[in-house]
């Protein structure tokens, strides 16, 4: 995968003021929804705390359990961050979810710990390298080409495991 600078003009689509076209790609990102899971594939989790569902949208038997990927959950998490940049995130609760003073403070604290904790259980290695600018300042060089996952096929495997219309958020 390239990666991008991030710098003007070098500006992704997920970047710059929310906007219906910026959160319509956000929304692809994060909204895969819940997966359903096997009996065996529960099994195989460290927490046995998955809800159990009997999902008439698929033909299953026996029922399935549920969960959701965790990137999908990260990516949300980054994309409240986003909002709040820029000030539209009591915009979104008033569409999407009922919120009192406390609300949005605790999701915000949760999203940043829980970005941490991600970052830190799958640090990446790649190194950043530097070069001198005009000046003769060392500045990173953010763009370049990285071993990444598939995360498409992550994103449609998922989508082909949806649980019904459950979403984790």
């Amino acid at each position: 995968m390239h990666f991008t600078s991030g710098f003007t003009p070098d500006l992704s689509a997920y970047q710059g003021k929310p906007n219906e076209a910026s959160n319509a790609h956000w929304d692809k990102l994060t909204h895969p929804g819940m997966v359903a899971l096997t009996e065996q594939e529960h099994a195989k989790l460290p927490s046995k705390s998955s809800l159990f569902i009997d999902d008439d949208t698929r033909e299953s038997d026996p029922p399935l359990y549920v969960g959701a990927v965790e990137v999908f959950h990260q990516l949300h998490c980054l994309d409240m961050l986003r909002m709040q940049a820029y000030g539209v995130l009591k915009d979104w609760y008033d569409v999407h979810s009922p919120a009192n003073e406390h609300t949005i403070p605790a999701h915000l604290e949760h999203c940043i710990d829980y970005i941490r904790q991600s970052m830190m259980c799958r640090p990446s290695l790649d190194i950043l390298p530097f070069r001198t600018d005009s000046e003769g300042l060392l500045r990173p060089v953010f763009n370049g080409t990285r071993t990444c996952a598939n995360f498409d096929k992550v994103r449609d495997w998922a989508i082909k495991r949806k649980a019904g219309n459950l979403s984790p958020q």
